[in-house]
């Protein structure tokens, strides 16, 4: 805003709109506004020179807008233009700085503020997508005798697009899975989102059985035919209780 006196004159010059000037359509630089009043030989013209520094401009981009559950994505904010004490503000989670990493639990807008305490505040924002996190049980179905196979299942929702990778040699591509006892790895992927996860089993089996009996009574030798009994104490271990 420009005061001249006396009032009732003109104001004119670069970005000149009524009795203001305006910076953004003046342009970047140095300018002459000018006033002139009265009328003949008492018409005067006078002038005050306006600097218009560069406007702070915000630039917002991120890495990816859409995201598998538990991905992150860096969003980075740039300056240019203003004064030097130009600062950012992210309103999502109160950071300053000009790259944001963060793994967004659901799909949500991150806004991001700039100032500079001379340009008019600017203000950007970028959609952020999550898809629904894969829901999946892994449970081992029977166990196996020592040496034996077992069998584990990944279990879910009748009709949810899954496909089911065990990850050993050869793979084997069915939510059943039998094999000894052992860890494996299992990729379970959205076949509509291509969205993965890759989680691990530990296949338990009973342990191997230790054969170990005892004579009672026990002694080192021949046995007399006139003893009726002959007891034997099963002290062996392992296997199914």
């Amino acid at each position: 805003q420009i005061t001249a006196t006396p009032t009732g004159g003109l104001l004119f010059g670069n970005g000149v709109v009524g009795n203001t000037v305006r910076p953004r359509l003046a342009g970047v630089g140095n300018h002459w506004i000018y006033y002139r009043a009265g009328a003949g030989p008492c018409e005067r013209t006078d002038s005050v020179r306006v600097v218009v520094r560069d406007s702070l401009r915000l630039t917002l981009t991120a890495s990816a807008d859409t995201l598998c559950a538990g991905e992150e994505v860096r969003l980075i904010a740039r300056l240019q233009g203003g004064l030097a004490g130009r600062g950012l503000l992210w309103e999502n989670t109160g950071d300053t700085t000009d790259t944001l990493v963060v793994v967004p639990a659901t799909s949500a807008w991150y806004v991001v503020t700039a100032g500079d305490a001379c340009s008019d505040s600017l203000r950007d924002s970028v959609y952020i997508y999550v898809h629904p996190p894969l829901i999946y049980q892994i449970e081992q179905t029977q166990t196996n005798c020592f040496d034996s196979l077992g069998t584990a299942e990944v279990r879910f929702a009748a009709g949810l697009p899954y496909r089911i990778d065990w990850l050993t040699l050869p793979m084997v591509t069915a939510p059943t899975f039998q094999a000894p006892q052992g860890t494996y790895r299992v990729r379970v992927t959205d076949t509509l989102t291509g969205c993965s996860r890759i989680d691990t089993l530990v296949m338990r089996s009973f342990p191997a059985v230790s054969a170990n009996f005892l004579p009672n009574p026990n002694r080192t030798g021949c046995y007399d035919l006139a003893e009726a009994d002959l007891v034997f104490i099963d002290l062996s271990n392992g296997g199914a209780t």
